[in-house]
């Protein structure tokens, strides 16, 4: 599993690491890969809005399934 955040081309995070579970397909482990993704990416907003640096526009998130 890995991905990484960019705000204006500065990435903000990143994680590479193995799944604790065990995926039956190659669709399974790239879906835990979004969720995981997604949730970083709500406690990032949401941290950000603590900040006061809301972001106002919603936030891309690209997946390559190759």
């Amino acid at each position: 599993m890995a991905y990484y955040l960019l705000l204006d081309y500065v990435t903000l995070s990143w994680r590479a690491t193995r799944f604790r579970t065990i995926a039956l397909s190659t669709t399974e482990a790239e879906l835990m890969t979004l969720v995981t993704c997604c949730c970083e990416i709500v406690w990032t907003r949401k941290l950000a809005i603590k900040l006061d640096f809301p972001h106002l526009k919603p936030t891309d998130v690209d997946e390559n399934n190759t």
